[in-house]
């Protein structure tokens, strides 16, 4: 049920334009280059399976991985790895802007993915270097919507009738996007439309909106700059959709008498033996036997039996 509890601790993969070096720092034509860059896990909790992607160019924009993903088994918190590749400068007509990408394929669940990429530029002797140009990536996966701050696929409506909708959303780019829309929406039906003034280079913005949901299963798809308006590097991270099924409402309680297993009638006396049946969203729990003491004070005591047995249910009704 539970994908990642927002109590759980995560991982924050960190590369910084510093932590890239070359060597030979600058070469001639044809020299062949190591390029060395750190990744660090900044966060709470052991990154694993960490896959990293340097690049010659913007992989956003047409750029070319150099040689393959390197594979990393793992990244102890507020450590670091070092990571090693060669490129062959034989072909190049410019010096290049090396980019490199950690988890470029979004496998992990991290605290900020806007720190997640960083670039250098590697001057070739005798050669012009290539041109950067300022962009702006707005950004948004699965795995940074949650609900009432807790990543999970199953809402209960205790304590409130509303979910608070928490998106974590970035700007990848170089340069501040300005303002834009974000629509949610439950399938073909709009939950929420609202206007993000901007958000700044490489960094993200939490948004939280309220919803009143009905018990049910729900489809949600959240959309960044819905109406088009931002220039990005790369559109296909606008949009992300996850599930949810949201159990709520109020509980019905429907208490029976029993003496030597057969149901009688009330009313209750000290010690009698009561089973009771919990009904929430037309869905039945199961029956359970409970000796508690019955006077003027049976609902009290129901509530304190269900609260340790239904911890997830409301406690609202009581029929006899």
């Amino acid at each position: 049920m539970l994908k990642i509890a927002g109590s759980v601790p995560r991982a924050d993969l960190t590369v910084f334009p510093a932590s890239i070096s070359f060597s030979p720092n600058t070469p001639n034509p044809n020299d062949t280059v190591t390029i060395n860059t750190l990744i660090f896990n900044s966060g709470f909790a052991v990154a694993e399976n960490v896959k990293i992607g340097i690049y010659n160019g913007d992989p956003r924009t047409n750029g070319t991985l150099i040689d393959q993903l390197q594979n990393i088994s793992s990244i102890q918190v507020n450590g670091s790895t070092l990571v090693t590749v060669e490129l062959n400068t034989t072909t190049l007509t410019e010096g290049p802007v090396i980019y490199v990408v950690a988890d470029p394929e979004n496998a992990i669940p991290e605290v900020n993915k806007a720190n997640n990429i960083a670039y250098k530029l590697l001057h070739i002797n005798g050669l012009p270097d290539a041109v950067i140009t300022e962009d702006i990536d707005l950004y948004i996966a699965e795995a940074d919507i949650s609900f009432n701050n807790e990543h999970t696929d199953t809402v209960y409506l205790i304590d409130s009738s509303t979910v608070m909708i928490n998106l974590n959303i970035a700007n990848l780019g170089t340069q501040e996007s300005g303002e834009f829309r974000i629509t949610v929406a439950d399938g073909t039906t709009s939950i929420a439309s609202l206007t993000v003034p901007s958000i700044n280079a490489v960094s993200q913005q939490m948004i939280n909106i309220p919803w009143n949901p009905s018990p049910n299963s729900h489809s949600l798809t959240v959309t960044l700059d819905s109406e088009g308006v931002i220039t990005e590097t790369n559109e296909i991270n606008n949009e992300a959709s996850t599930q949810l099924e949201v159990i709520g409402g109020s509980a019905n309680i429907i208490v029976k008498k029993y003496e030597n297993a057969v149901e009688t009638k009330p009313p209750f006396n000290a010690y009698d033996i009561a089973r009771f049946t919990v009904l929430q969203s037309s869905k039945l729990s199961s029956n359970s036997d409970s000796l508690f003491l019955i006077q003027d004070i049976i609902l009290p005591h129901l509530r304190s039996i269900l609260k340790k047995e239904y911890p997830f249910y409301p406690h609202r009704g009581y029929s006899p």
